[in-house]
């Protein structure tokens, strides 16, 4: 009997098949920097990665913001949430370089959106959008830069890796 594959490999095969749907499982789950990479790393060409990870930032907004809103409309089944959303918002002001994202309103919701690091990104951008009280348009066209200039970002940084390590 043959053994079983390295995961990685069983991982690469089934992924292979279906990458757009693997590259969604991973952005919704991980983030857009993991995400890209993933892409990346399955074969999805740069231009394709930059749009799905737009719109994979945008399924965000509308769960998020609806989220937001109907746990502070005193509906008794979103109680609970809204303590969860006030003491993580709490927190956040709490921290002093949300506060500094804060006072630049608008541009800190577009460089939050932007950093490629755990704990920025779209979540906290959604977040920081609701808490400054920004219009849905407004804030989707702040949140679209910021995933376009994050997006940029980490696919200029992992293919500029990747010339160097094929050069070298």
């Amino acid at each position: 009997m043959d053994a079983a594959p390295p995961l990685l490999e069983q991982l690469y095969a089934a992924f292979q098949s279906s990458p757009v749907l693997f590259f969604f499982a991973v952005h919704l789950t991980l983030g857009r920097t993991l995400s890209l990479l993933a892409g990346l790393w399955i074969g999805l060409p740069p231009p394709l990665l930059f749009a799905l990870a737009w719109v994979g930032d945008m399924m965000n907004v509308p769960f998020f913001g609806t989220l937001y809103d109907l746990a502070h409309k005193g509906l008794r089944i979103s109680r609970r949430i809204a303590g969860w959303l006030d003491r993580t918002r709490g927190h956040l002001e709490s921290r002093g370089l949300y506060r500094r994202f804060a006072a630049m309103g608008a541009w800190g919701v577009v460089l939050i959106a932007a950093i490629p690091l755990w704990g920025c990104g779209m979540w906290s951008a959604i977040l920081l959008a609701w808490t400054l009280r920004m219009s849905r348009l407004s804030g989707i066209v702040y949140l679209s830069l910021g995933s376009w200039i994050g997006s940029l970002v980490v696919l200029g940084a992992a293919l500029g890796v990747l010339h160097i390590i094929r050069v070298a």
